[in-house]
């Protein structure tokens, strides 16, 4: 190998890991969108994967060497998410599937995602998709169109998209660390194609330190860049440019109040929601969801009656007065404990179908509202559930019903757990404990509680109450369990001075009911970090939730102290019942996973129109304009070969739009040898090629017609090859662009 050979051999591996360092910073950037930093391993896997990829097909034919590194950058982002799902290192149909469903579910959520995020499921795969496509397309722009600066946009479409939906979180240190990248990158692909002319007067500097001072300086103002343009970045200290914070400052009326449960969690924690003066704690419901499309939870269809009279409390129960003050609390729905007798101080409505006190018309409840209800709270023993049955639910059947479509696996799971249980309290008691034993508590999780909200939830493990919630409900009435979705909220924080329950956003949230004969709708609770005042004796939970500072409405503050769960009951509490049996664990032992899920049983493809499939069209298409013009010119190339002649001619005739683009004078009338003396003025290092090109257009001009050797062909594209690489350095970047796409 020759010392030049050698030379453009380190300048391409330079160059190549320029570029990967760039890639690097983008994919720094993601620390806006999610919570922890385990993304940054997997997205570092799929950056070194695809720019070694392309640095060893750097000498393979441009259409072979490209769609290998398609197929390798794919297959390492597939390896990141679905190794488990692998057999003997290629996909199997589990990996498509969980791919259908991560992708589709992302897509549901992705309109009312609040950063940050949880890696995990159809955002961990847009994230690596999304790097592995920056990483070959910046690839492709960098070493196979010679570009410079262009190599750099997709990397920072990439960079600009997150920021947008990301938070405020390092903008500072992303900003900078991305500038600075790129001007490394740019720097050594500037150096790489740059080729200094072969006569030197005087001492030349080493083309290294030039480099290296360079991107020094450089360097030096980009701490300054980056001070001045993160903070105004989208998602920075300023607004970002599509807010997926969900909503108002005030709680609207919507069909479902699950919907308003995680803007509360997020946006309006420490926000005083109202407040309650009563002797004892109780979970404050708003609701009960029957309806499950497989989408998620709804009201039932109810017809409203007065609530000043509502019956008399049955055995088991405890009368509760709770005297209501609304403050942020918005919508027709009224915060009360189960089950209200009667309730005064507004024009209120009882429907019994979604056990529901409501304020009629467009208004709703307001700040300042004072309510009064009687509830009979239930206060049943694991002894009194353990010998109910289930037979006489209400509603025919309606709530035991699930979609047709509902991914079998859910079934499957909660066989799998409630085996061995021989009464249906114990049934649902061994859901629960499934949830408290096995899976963990965050809001870095999306909201839904769907068909592939469900999937999601039980191979991620991590969710927050919406998903406990009503996957408990759906596993619980795939084993015929009647079982509904209550949301309202805790307790709240009681007030020493006066007894007053303060109830904060934070204190929203949602829990699973199981209908028993003769006794009712009973409340369970799978969410970790949570428990049922008053319920202690039969779901063995202490009494639970997340704590803080309550802010009065209107002020406008934060808590002076993050939540944490707290118990608020006295006394000891008692386990379940000794004679439960033992949840079954269905984890993998080899993984420590849930099982793989189950492919059949849902119709339908993902719904990915919404973001998916655009972005992925766009991006397609841009690889195909990178892709397309290499691909003719090899292909016209080869065609052109079968006549040395008219090959050699063709050759001149692009030299000659190259060089005049770079701004060599010439006219239509000079010869070869003069157009070289003229081009070697203004592209410099390459004379001894011009002459040995323009002789070879020469002879095979005015020489004797098929005397001409066609490796002669060969070699003047080499020689062109080597003009090219110097006069592109002289070309503006658009119009190396314009070259590159109309196949000059």
């Amino acid at each position: 190998m020759s010392a030049e050979t050698s030379r453009a051999t380190l300048d391409r591996a330079i160059a190549g890991a320029a570029l990967a360092l760039y890639s690097l910073a983008v994919a720094v950037g993601f620390c806006r969108v999610f919570s922890q930093w385990e993304f940054l391993g997997d997205l570092l896997v799929v950056v070194l994967v695809g720019h070694v990829t392309g640095f060893l097909l750097r000498h393979v034919h441009v259409a072979f060497a490209i769609v290998i590194q398609l197929v390798v950058v794919a297959w390492a982002c597939a390896v990141v998410v679905y190794w488990d799902t692998f057999r003997f290192g290629f996909p199997t149909p589990t990996t498509w599937e969980l791919l259908r469903s991560d992708l589709s579910l992302v897509g549901d959520q992705f309109s009312q995602a609040v950063a940050p995020v949880i890696y995990a499921g159809g955002w961990t795969t847009l994230a690596v998709l999304g790097i592995g496509v920056v990483v070959a397309l910046s690839d492709v722009f960098a070493f196979r169109a010679s570009a410079r600066f262009e190599a750099l946009v997709p990397g920072g479409v990439l960079f600009i998209i997150v920021s947008a939906l990301g938070d405020g979180r390092d903008q500072v240190l992303t900003t900078g660390a991305l500038i600075l990248a790129g001007i490394l990158a740019v720097s050594a692909l500037r150096a790489m194609q740059h080729r200094p002319a072969r006569i030197v007067i005087g001492r030349q500097r080493p083309q290294g330190a030039t480099l290296a001072s360079t991107a020094l300086a450089l360097g030096a103002l980009t701490a300054v860049a980056a001070g001045v343009i993160g903070p105004v970045l989208p998602g920075a200290e300023s607004e970002a440019i599509y807010d997926t914070r969900n909503g108002p400052p005030e709680i609207t009326r919507i069909e479902s109040p699950l919907v308003d449960i995680r803007p509360r969690l997020v946006n309006q924690s420490a926000q005083e929601m109202f407040s309650v003066t009563a002797e004892r704690q109780s979970y404050w419901r708003l609701a009960s969801l029957g309806e499950f499309d497989g989408t998620r939870w709804k009201l039932n269809r109810s017809s409203l009656t007065g609530a000043d009279d509502l019956g008399n409390a049955t055995e088991g129960r405890t009368m509760l007065r709770q005297e209501i003050v609304i403050a942020a609390h918005r919508g027709a729905l009224v915060p009360a404990a189960a089950d209200p007798l009667s309730a005064s101080g507004l024009d209120l409505r009882w429907s019994e179908e979604n056990a529901t006190l409501l304020v009629p018309g467009e208004e709703g409840v307001r700040g300042g509202d004072r309510i009064t209800v009687e509830s009979a709270l239930p206060t049943f023993t694991a002894e009194q559930l353990d010998a109910a049955t289930i037979s006489n639910a209400p509603g025919d059947g309606r709530y035991t019903e699930l979609p047709s479509d509902l991914d079998p696996f859910i079934a499957d799971q909660a066989r799998s757990i409630t085996a061995g249980a021989p009464t249906p309290y114990r049934q649902a008691l061994a859901i629960q404990r499934f949830f408290r034993d096995n899976f963990e508590y965050s809001l870095d999780v999306q909201q839904g509680s769907g068909n592939n909200a469900i999937i999601s939830f039980l191979r991620q493990r991590v969710g927050y109450c919406e998903q406990f919630a009503g996957t408990f409900a759906a596993m619980a009435r795939s084993v015929g369990l009647p079982a509904r979705v209550a949301v309202g909220y805790t307790a709240g924080t009681r007030d020493k001075a006066t007894g007053t329950f303060k109830v904060a956003g934070r204190n929203s949230h949602a829990w699973p009911e199981v209908w028993f004969d003769g006794l009712g709708w009973v409340p369970f609770e799978p969410t970790p970090g949570r428990g049922i005042p008053g319920a202690e004796r039969y779901t063995g939970v202490e009494a639970q939730q997340e704590t803080g500072e309550v802010v009065p409405p209107g002020t406008g503050g934060e808590p002076g102290e993050g939540p944490a769960p707290t118990s608020v009951a006295p006394g000891s509490i008692p386990g379940p019942p000794a004679s439960v049996d033992e949840v079954p664990d269905i984890r993998d032992p080899d993984t420590d996973s849930i099982p793989a899920v189950a492919t059949g049983g849902r119709s339908g493809g993902p719904d990915l129109n919404r973001v998916a499939a655009p972005v992925l069209i766009a991006l397609f298409l841009m690889l195909g304009v990178a892709i397309a013009p290499s691909v003719l010119r090899r292909v016209r190339a080869r065609h052109l070969g079968a006549d040395p002649e008219v090959a050699i001619v063709s050759i001149y005739e692009r030299l000659r739009s190259l060089v005049t683009a770079a701004g060599a004078p010439t006219t239509s009338s000079v010869t070869p040898r003069e157009f070289a003396r003229r081009a070697a003025q203004t592209v410099p290092g390459v004379r001894s090629d011009l002459t040995r090109l323009t002789d070879a257009v020469t002879a095979s001009t005015f020489g004797p017609a098929g005397q001409i050797d066609p490796q002669l062909v060969a070699s003047c594209e080499g020689w062109y090859a080597s003009i090219e690489r110097v006069a592109k350095t002289l070309l503006p970047w658009h119009v190396r662009l314009w070259r590159y796409v109309t196949l000059q």
